[in-house]
């Protein structure tokens, strides 16, 4: 099963950021991040997409999102068997 890619707020977009969320909409403006249109006119930008900003603005971060990912998965494994067994 692939990993889930959820679809975060702007609020917790400009926390994995370090900025505010006022840039985070500029972000979404200016095209740098795409954002989806949700129910009752709130948006979402989906975790796979700050990730790539990341990795186009910061290139060595690629890795470091990649092993995160990585490490999450292994975790979640874990916890299976932990459960099953």
């Amino acid at each position: 099963m692939p990993p889930a890619d959820p679809a975060l707020t702007y609020s917790e977009v400009a926390t994995r950021l370090g900025c505010s969320e006022r840039h985070v909409f500029r972000l979404v403006a200016d095209g740098l991040l795409a954002a989806e249109p949700k129910v009752a006119g709130h948006r979402r930008i989906r975790e796979s997409e700050v990730d790539r900003y990341l990795a186009d603005r910061y290139p060595g971060l690629r890795m470091i999102a990649h092993e995160r990912r990585r490490q999450e998965d292994s975790d979640t494994m874990a916890d299976d068997r932990k459960d099953t067994g």
